[in-house]
């Protein structure tokens, strides 16, 4: 039988984020393995006949000044930062 949807989170990306801040040049990295594994996903599921669609459940803003080995990014505001989502979809 075949599945009519599929959820996948990859959580590196608000783990780096929480870690970083999100605005580093040191996430970039992380971004580009996560773009090719989306790719790599996006690539299968096309194949198959599917439907992807991306979103995020929340942005993240720079943490000002954050202690020596605190978090650099965060969330849970009302800005426009940690309020305004991205959503792309994909189709064959």
């Amino acid at each position: 039988m075949r599945r009519s949807s599929i959820i996948a989170q990859l959580g590196c990306v608000d783990d780096t984020f929480h870690a970083l801040g999100p605005s580093s040049p040191d996430v970039v990295p992380m971004l580009r393995g996560t773009d090719a594994r989306y790719r790599r996903l996006a690539d299968g599921l096309l194949a198959a006949g599917y439907v992807m669609i991306v979103v995020s459940d929340h942005g993240q803003h720079d943490v000002p000044n954050p202690p020596p080995g605190g978090k650099r990014g965060t969330h849970g505001t009302d800005s426009d930062q940690d309020c305004l989502v991205p959503c792309t979809w994909t189709r064959s």
